[in-house]
């Protein structure tokens, strides 16, 4: 008879501290948590606003991140290939990581960055961002090319279209080679 007597408090005890439990549950359910999505040996393309491919990226590794402001992350190195309007290979970009920011449709790579175009001209430098709205490579840091000529330093970086056609250095000097056969008799 006891028992009978208690049991309703005994339900509500149980129920209270279900709930109590369950709330906590929920509450830990509510805190965003970032989604991940990783891809293996991608190969993926970028197309400009005319629908003609502008570059080719290859990784062995990739991370997307799923937050308010998704991004993209490589940390094993990668490799981009940039194409003019007539689908012919301007230059090739390697890096060890690189980063791509969705809502900005920035691409920024660092470590080891080496690009070099079709002509042979090779840039080295530590970071480098592509504007792929305007088709050009910049950076605010050391940056050194290298062509048949000479070699060009920009010690507070460079902006350049992603074929070396118009290159412009920061704070920059230059050691040519000058051919002393020309002129010559």
């Amino acid at each position: 008879m006891t028992v009978k007597k208690y049991f309703p408090y005994l339900v509500m005890s149980c129920l209270f501290l279900s709930c109590e439990n369950n709330l906590k549950e929920v509450q830990e359910l509510n805190t965003k948590s970032t989604g991940v999505e990783v891809a293996r040996h991608i190969e993926t393309y970028y197309y400009g606003g005319n629908g003609k491919l502008k570059a080719k990226l290859t990784a062995p590794l990739l991370y997307r991140y799923m937050k308010s402001a998704p991004y993209m992350e490589i940390n094993d190195g990668l490799r981009v290939d940039f194409y003019n309007d007539s689908l012919q290979l301007e230059s090739v970009l390697t890096a060890r990581k690189g980063y791509y920011n969705e809502g900005e449709n920035d691409m920024w790579v660092k470590d080891s960055v080496v690009v070099i175009n079709r002509e042979g001209n090779r840039l080295d430098c530590e970071d480098l961002h592509w504007d792929p709205k305007n088709q050009e490579f910049f950076t605010k840091h050391f940056a050194k090319m290298t062509s048949a000529t000479g070699i060009t330093i920009g010690k507070d970086g460079l902006k350049a279209n992603q074929d070396f056609s118009r290159i412009g250095f920061f704070n920059s000097h230059a050691n040519f080679e000058i051919d002393s056969t020309l002129g010559a008799p």
